[in-house]
């Protein structure tokens, strides 16, 4: 008789998780905080990519028959160009051209974006010149004119050109006014004008009557009026140095009224709005913010990063300590924690960073990883208490592993779950903190490289260079936000009592 079976098709096989196998599939089942965990992979990217992103040194060059990588000095400042871009062919951080004109064979990998967060962008350092040209004509005068001319775009300003008549003692008066007027900003054109009455002159000023009338405090104006509403901005594309004379003389030529020339760079104080050249604006000395908030995701992150990692080798140490041992090292453990945890943090980083003469980004990253260990020791003693008594601790003692190990290997694996929550929410504090520093001038970091700094000078032109404000609030709101999300994600996800509710 043959014995016959059957399978039963309701009969399913399920495998069970680990641990951190179910952490992980809770975790990302929660939108809010999946999104925050891909937006700080971008911005852990955009950290360590920064350098290839936004630059002016190439990524990797061949100059007279070796390879460089001059882009490696965006992660160490300490790091030197090689000798023959410094001393010898005499670069002065400009690649483009000096690669052209001293080794025709060269060839270079360049960033993506061609500005640089330590120093503002001069004039033709890309080869070509972008020569801008302020006009009181129309445009089509202007690109008439120009001929053959490589025109690259134009705007039309409304910015007013007033007749200004001026009653004045003597002639001379006349030049010190215009001098002035100079000096501020204002463009004058043409030369002064004289009236019917010998003791009145008229100038043509570019610019608004208020801050015409601001800088001819004291002087006898007897009329101001507007003899046109608005100027024209173009920009040409030339290739030699020589050409901006020959195109302005050719304008001089076809009576095109030429206000003001000079080459396209990076603009300062409030003309230095978001523009296709710089997307983010521009500080007042001219640097490109966009290149700044770049290369400043990789001080936040560090600080981040660093200043936790002491924090958590400093907490989960002390907290074992105290958990396993109990008794006497238990007492003054937690005695030392509540000692530090009264003293408020702001004030003991303060009287820390006060007893250094010039505290940089590296002293931070230590003060906060010496001040926000404490969390972390209690959660990792409560655990340490609570896994002690634990059977795979009683059968590791059984077989005569030392205490050491089984602290470190046995236990902390088991441990680390709850203690992961306060490392993330303390990263995002780490970041808002070292802002907070950099936003009070209390921080020294390499020149403009902090979200916080670039803050501060917002704060001081918020009126005239929104931009300085915005895009670094923005991006601490959002990184902070980020971690934030994160810490809660691992917190429901960790959490056995929500296990079921799943």
């Amino acid at each position: 008789m043959t014995e016959q079976s059957s399978d039963n098709p309701t009969t399913t096989t399920t495998s069970s998780r680990t641990f951190w196998a179910e952490t992980w599939h809770r975790f990302r089942r929660r939108r809010l905080p999946m999104w925050a965990l891909y937006y700080v992979i971008a911005l852990t990217s955009i950290a360590v990519l920064s350098p290839f992103i936004v630059g002016t040194k190439p990524i990797v060059c061949r100059y007279k028959g070796k390879l460089y990588f001059p882009a490696l000095r965006y992660y160490v400042r300490s790091w030197q160009d090689p000798t023959i871009f410094r001393t010898e062919d005499r670069f002065r951080d400009v690649y483009p051209k000096n690669l052209k004109e001293k080794d025709p064979d060269s060839w270079a990998i360049w960033p993506l974006k061609y500005q640089d967060p330590l120093r503002p962008v001069r004039a033709g350092e890309w080869g070509d010149f972008e020569f801008e040209v302020w006009s009181g004509s129309p445009e089509s005068d202007v690109r008439d004119a120009a001929g053959d001319f490589p025109f690259v775009r134009s705007e039309t300003i409304p910015l007013p050109k007033h007749r200004v008549a001026l009653k004045v003692a003597d002639i001379s008066e006349v030049d010190e006014i215009r001098d002035r007027l100079d000096a501020s900003g204002l463009t004058v054109v043409g030369q002064p004008e004289s009236t019917a009455d010998s003791e009145i002159f008229a100038l043509s000023v570019w610019g608004d009557e208020p801050t015409i009338r601001k800088q001819l405090r004291g002087a006898n104006i007897q009329d101001i009026s507007v003899s046109q509403d608005s100027q024209t901005y173009c920009v040409f594309q030339l290739s030699t140095a020589r050409e901006p004379r020959r195109l302005t003389n050719k304008l001089n030529r076809a009576g095109v009224e030429v206000i003001n020339t000079h080459f396209a760079h990076n603009p300062t104080q409030a003309d230095g709005a978001p523009s296709s050249r710089n997307w983010f604006g521009t500080t007042k000395a001219g640097f490109d913010v966009f290149a700044i908030m770049v290369h400043s995701t990789r001080t936040a992150l560090l600080v981040g990063f660093v200043s936790m990692g002491i924090a958590s080798v400093i907490g989960i140490t002390l907290g074992a300590f105290a958990g396993f041992f109990r008794g006497w090292v238990d007492i003054v453990v937690s005695r030392f924690i509540e000692v530090v945890m009264c003293v408020p943090r702001l004030v003991l980083i303060l009287t820390l960073l006060a007893m250094v003469e010039k505290p940089t980004i590296w002293h931070i990253m230590a003060v906060l990883g010496f001040r926000n260990w404490t969390d972390i020791a209690r959660l990792a003693r409560a655990e340490f208490f609570k896994l002690r008594e634990s059977d795979f601790v009683t059968a590791a003692k059984a077989l005569g592993v030392g205490r050491m190990r089984i602290m470190f290997q046995h236990i902390l694996r088991n441990a680390m779950a709850p203690v992961l929550v306060p490392i993330t929410f303390g990263i995002a504090a780490a970041i808002l903190t070292e802002s907070a520093l950099s936003f009070l001038g209390l921080v020294s970091t390499t020149p403009n490289l902090s979200w916080g700094d670039l803050l501060s000078k917002g704060r001081t032109n918020i009126e005239n260079m929104w931009w300085l404000a915005l895009f670094p609030g923005v991006a601490i709101f959002l990184t902070v936000l980020a971690y934030n999300l994160i810490g809660e994600g691992l917190q429901e996800a960790t959490d056995p009592r929500l296990r079921d509710t799943d």
